[in-house]
């Protein structure tokens, strides 16, 4: 699924979230617009379910990159 023509984070939370995606193809720099995505949401007090979505590493990641998962994406 391609939730938008562009890089846009808040998009891809809209239907990794709509769509109850499970895995999340990207590299580093996506990850983190979509995790702060995510962080500014619940901060906003929305509910985002992120229970099911894990990140399929293609390349290293930076280590803040799987800092954030484990903390916003647990199992991730």
């Amino acid at each position: 699924m391609y939730p938008s023509e562009v890089y846009d984070p808040a998009a891809i939370v809209d239907a990794v979230t709509e769509e109850r995606c499970t895995a999340l193809h990207g590299v580093p720099t996506h990850f983190l617009g979509v995790l702060a995505e995510v962080q500014r949401r619940r901060e906003d007090g929305e509910r985002v379910d992120t229970r099911r979505l894990r990140c399929v590493r293609v390349s290293r990641l930076l280590r803040a990159v799987l800092a954030s998962t484990s903390k916003l994406m647990p199992g991730g």
